[in-house]
């Protein structure tokens, strides 16, 4: 918690527990597409930065720095984790077409 590393420790306490906490409190705001697929990737960049905080440390133990391979890295396996999952996406049902309540379950509640 030195050299600048404590800014991103109280960024986090914010950024990934206090803010999606108080916007996802309200029960409209998660019954909203936009605002939910806007929260997911706020979720993701957040996570990013919590590798950051966990492996930065002991690579500049001089101080808070970053280097441009920090982010190749993250978003060369990002993008090798999105390539095997829609390639496994593509080979599997996405609903599970042996049930036999599937019918009733895609109606919902109201029955339409």
């Amino acid at each position: 918690m030195h050299n600048g590393w404590q800014t991103i420790g109280i960024g986090l306490m914010l950024f990934h527990f206090a803010v999606p906490f108080f916007v996802l409190v309200n029960r409209n705001t998660k019954r909203n597409p936009a605002i939910l697929a806007g929260m997911a990737m706020w979720m993701i960049a957040v996570r990013f930065l919590d590798l950051f905080y966990l492996i930065g440390p002991e690579a500049y133990p001089n101080g808070l720095s970053f280097h441009w391979l920090d982010a190749a890295a993250a978003i060369g396996v990002g993008g090798i984790w999105v390539a095997l999952f829609t390639a496994n996406l593509e080979s599997r049902p996405l609903l599970p077409l042996g049930e036999p309540e599937l019918a009733k379950a895609l109606k919902g509640p109201d029955g339409h």
